[in-house]
C-alpha cells in the first residue's frame, strides 16, 4: 500500500512559523532559526510501515516550508494518509483533511497526534479512523487490512525511526552545542505522573516507562553519527536518568566500543552525582531539568512533590564544576501560585547558577489531569496584545500573571547578552546554518524585547 504520514501545514510566515509533530508544545514562534523537532512518532511508524514492505513517505510539511497544495502533489498516489493533529492548529488541520478529501476522495484518512487523545468528537466527520495514544501497531494494522488493534506494549520490537538525509540539518536541537546533531530516545513513557504533563495521559495512556535494549540504543547511535557524520546526539525521553542502573548499562556498551560523541538530555534533578561524573567522562555537555516552582505546596498540587530543592542546588552546582550546561525550565501562575509566590520562584531561579531559564506561563493543556480540575473552577483564559493566553482567577489576575512574566523574561534577555557561552552557541548555529541574517534578526528582536519589558517594568 501506498501511505503518507504527513505534518501538515499551518502558518508560515517571514517572521514566524509553527512546530507541532516532535513538540510537546504545539506552538507558533519567531523564526529564529530556521530549524525543526524531529517527529519522532511519524517517523517510528513510517519505518514500522516500510518494513511491513509498505511504499511509506513521511511529509513534514512544516519543516519543508510546504503549502496544503505542495503537499498533496508530494502524497500522489497514495491511498492511506496518517495525518498529525493539534489542539492549537486545529482548523487548519481541519482544513488540510477537507483538502485531502476533495482531491483524494477514496482515500483512507487517520488522524493521530496530540488532539486525536483529547478531540475524537472533532476529527470524526473528517476521516475514517481517529488514533488516540501510541499508534504505530495501529496504523501498521489498518494498512493489513486488520482493525486499529491495541497500543504496542514491547517498544523493542519498533524499528529505528525513518530519517530523510535531505531533512537532517533542518532537525537540529537548537539546546545543543555542536553541529550537525540529532535527537534520539532510550524509551517511552515516564514513572512520574505530573498532573500538567502530556506524557502519560495524552501520548501514551499509561503510566510507567518502557525501555530499549542497551545494545540495540547504542546500535542506533553508532549507525547515526556514522551515516550522518554527527557531533552531538540529545536524549529527548521525559527524563532519561529515571532509571540509573539502565542509563549505566548503555554507558557500559558505549564505553565498550570506544565510542565518542558529544551527549545532552532531559533529565531531573534527581541524577546523582556520580552518574553526572560518569556521563562527562563519555562527553555529556547538556542536561534540562524541569524545575517549575520552588514552593513544596505547590509541587504538591502538581503531583511533584517528589522534586526537592536541594537536590536542584546541588545538580546546578555539580554541573557547573563539570562543565556541563544546566537549563532550568520554571512554570508561572501554577495552581496555588500568587504574585508573591511567583516573584520568589523567579528571584530563586535568577540567583542559582543555571547556564539559563526558561519561564513558561501556566497553561492546562488538554487530556492532563490538570486541565480537568482547572475546567471545574471558574478561571478565565486572556489573551494579551502578544497573542499569548493568560489564566485570570481569584488570586492572580491575567494582568498581573503577564507583567510577571515579562518582568521574567526581561531578566533572562539581559542575561542572555551577558553569557559569551551563549553568544558563542548562537554564533555557532548560525554559522553552521549559514544564516547570518536569522542571527541579527534574533538579536535585534531580543534587543528590542528588553527595552519593551523594561519600559513595561517602570510603568
Amino acid at each position: 500500500m501506498n501511505i503518507a504520514l504527513v505534518n501538515p501545514p499551518w502558518i508560515h510566515l517571514s517572521n514566524a512559523s509553527a512546530v507541532r509533530a516532535g513538540s510537546r508544545w504545539p506552538h507558533i514562534r519567531h523564526n529564529y532559526f530556521h530549524i525543526f523537532p524531529f517527529p519522532y512518532r511519524l517517523a517510528e511508524a513510517t519505518s514500522s510501515l516500510i518494513r511491513a514492505g509498505h511504499n511509506a513517505i513521511l511529509v513534514d510539511s512544516l519543516a519543508e516550508g510546504l503549502t496544503i497544495e505542495q503537499t498533496l502533489h508530494r502524497c500522489k498516489g497514495c491511498s492511506f494518509f496518517i495525518v498529525e493533529t493539534a489542539t492549537n492548529s486545529l482548523p487548519y488541520d481541519i482544513k488540510f483533511l477537507k483538502s485531502i478529501k476533495a482531491i483524494f476522495p477514496e482515500v483512507i484518512i487517520a488522524c493521530v497526534g496530540q488532539h486525536a487523545a483529547v478531540g475524537e468528537n472533532d476529527l470524526t466527520p473528517f476521516c475514517n479512523f481517529v488514533l488516540p495514544y501510541e499508534y504505530d501497531q495501529k496504523v501498521l494494522n489498518i494498512a493489513n487490512g486488520f482493525p486499529p488493534g491495541d497500543d504496542i506494549v514491547d517498544i523493542n520490537h519498533i524499528p529505528w525511526p525513518f530519517r530523510d538525509p535531505k531533512l537532517i540539518l533542518s532537525y537540529q536541537e537548537g539546546f545543543c552545542t555542536h553541529f550537525p546533531n540529532a535527537t534520539v530516545t532510550i524509551s517511552r513513557g515516564c514513572p512520574y505522573a505530573c498532573s500538567f504533563c502530556q506524557e502519560p495521559t495524552v501520548y501514551y495512556n499509561k503510566s510507567g516507562r518502557r525501555i530499549r535494549n542497551p545494545i540495540d540504543v547504542v546500535d542506533e547511535w553508532q549507525y547515526l553519527i556514522s551515516h550522518f557524520n554527527l557531533k552531538e546526539l540529545y536524549i529527548d525521553d521525559a527524563t532519561f536518568n529515571a532509571d540509573e542502573d539502565y542509563l549505566n548499562a548503555i554507558l557500559d556498551e558505549y564505553e565498550r566500543r570506544n565510542m565518542r560523541i558529544f551527549l545532552s538530555a532531559m533529565g531531573d534533578a534527581r541524577i546523582s552525582n556520580k552518574l553526572l561524573e560518569r556521563l562527562s567522562r563519555n562527553g555529556f555537555t547538556g542536561l534540562k531539568i524541569g524545575v517549575e516552582s520552588i514552593h513544596p505546596h505547590i509541587l504538591k498540587g502538581i503531583n511533584k512533590s517528589w522534586l526537592k530543592i536541594n537536590d536542584i542546588e546541588r545538580v546546578v552546582t555539580k554541573c557547573r564544576e563539570l562543565n556541563i550546561f544546566i537549563h532550568g525550565t520554571f512554570i508561572l501562575g501554577l495552581p496555588g501560585d500568587n504574585v508573591d509566590t511567583i516573584r520568589q520562584t523567579i528571584d530563586y531561579a535568577l540567583k542559582t547558577n543555571f547556564s539559563f531559564i526558561q519561564f513558561s506561563p501556566f497553561i492546562p493543556l488538554p487530556g492532563t489531569k490538570i486541565y480537568d480540575e482547572i475546567r471545574k473552577l471558574n478561571w478565565r483564559f486572556e489573551t494579551n496584545t502578544d497573542n499569548n493566553i493568560f489564566i485570570s482567577r481569584p488570586e492572580l489576575s491575567a494582568t498581573e500573571l503577564c507583567k510577571l512574566y515579562k518582568y521574567a523574561q526581561s531578566r533572562i534577555n539581559k542575561r542572555v547578552f551577558s553569557s559569551l557561552y551563549l553568544i558563542k552557541k548562537y554564533l555557532l548555529l548560525s554559522l553552521f546554518l549559514k544564516d547570518w541574517h536569522t542571527i541579527l534578526l534574533m538579536i535585534v528582536n531580543r534587543f528590542a524585547s528588553i527595552l519593551k519589558y523594561s519600559s513595561r517594568d517602570r510603568s
